[in-house]
């Protein structure tokens, strides 16, 4: 059609364009309930595929949270390096939202897959059932896009079949409703530029944050406290995805950055390792930031909500929920 025409055509209504699956532009902000009342849960593999050891092992952890787990029902389908089809994950997905009968919902692993549904996901059954949904690594993909179409916080923590050390359950106070006031310290964090600030929280997976740039499901990351971790990234890839996020997707105008524990990700020369990448780029960007704060792909982790505006103070190096995550 030629574009004559078709102004022509769509000026008079003939035109019928595209219809995104989304649920408004600036959506609403939506806490979910918290554990308070929370108390069935619905396990998940919307990424990489597992086997039934990892899944007893999830359910077991559930259930030493004193929750009642179920599981969904491909979770333990293999499609190559995908856990089940993109319609049977996606399909595990939109039930365990539908479903009135589940609380919460905790994704079992990360791996790789979430990206691929994001184009599919019912953002407005999301968006009218409000649910926490918990997880990190690849999770990173389901918690911004979520967050971005609908507003609904999500949670970047353990993953179901992570280890639940005291350290990491005692951080899971984010998901009850007195959380306003909670301070979470990183006593082994390293200051990489001093001062204080305050944000939205933002972030996740370093990976996933740059495939995700450029998309209509990434938050904008300006105003916001950024936090990132990853795991097996060379320097010079870290430095690669952070610098892309400068350029497509607002880092320049965060508040401040938070990175976590990058587990296995070479640092072997202080001449161009890790710490001096990260260095480099907090010094260019002029930014309060933290590095190696209690989250990533380590034993221990902490709960962090998107969406929740939080304090950042690199003097006691804490980071300070401002008001709570859930309802």
């Amino acid at each position: 059609m030629k574009r004559r025409d078709f102004v022509k055509q769509a000026s008079a209504g003939l035109v019928a364009l595209p219809a995104l699956n989304l649920v408004s532009d600036i959506p609403t902000r939506c806490k979910p309930v918290g554990l308070d009342q929370a108390k069935t849960v619905r396990l998940i593999a919307p990424g990489g595929p597992l086997d039934q050891a990892r899944l007893d092992k999830a359910m077991a952890a559930m259930k030493s949270l004193g929750l009642k787990p179920s599981a969904g029902m491909h979770c333990l389908e293999q499609d190559g390096y995908l856990a089940g089809s993109d319609a049977q994950r996606l399909e595990d997905l939109h039930d365990a939202y539908r479903d009135p009968s589940v609380d919460l919902i905790w994704a079992i692993r990360g791996g790789y897959g979430c990206t691929r549904l994001l184009s599919e996901i019912d953002y407005k059954l999301i968006k009218r059932n409000p649910k926490i949904l918990i997880g990190f690594s690849d999770i990173t993909a389901l918690l911004l896009a979520i967050y971005e179409r609908t507003g609904v916080i999500g949670f970047h923590g353990p993953l179901a079949s992570w280890p639940f050390t005291e350290f990491n359950a005692r951080h899971l106070k984010v998901l009850y409703a007195e959380s306003t006031g909670l301070t979470i310290h990183g006593s082994e964090a390293e200051v990489l530029r001093s001062g204080s600030t305050a944000g939205k929280l933002i972030g996740g997976n370093l990976s996933l944050l740059a495939s995700m740039a450029g998309t209509r499901y990434l938050p904008k990351l300006n105003d916001a406290l950024i936090f990132i971790e990853d795991v097996g990234e060379d320097p010079y890839r870290i430095d690669r995805m952070l610098t892309q996020l400068r350029q497509s997707a607002g880092l320049e105008e965060a508040a401040g950055l938070i990175f976590g524990e990058f587990a296995d990700c070479d640092d072997s020369d202080p001449g161009y390792g890790l710490r001096y990448t990260l260095q480099r780029q907090v010094d260019e960007l002029a930014v309060p930031a933290l590095f190696n704060f209690p989250f990533g792909h380590d034993r221990n982790m902490c709960t962090l909500p998107i969406g929740i505006s939080a304090q950042m103070d690199t003097g006691s190096k804490s980071l300070t929920l401002l008001e709570s995550a859930v309802i």
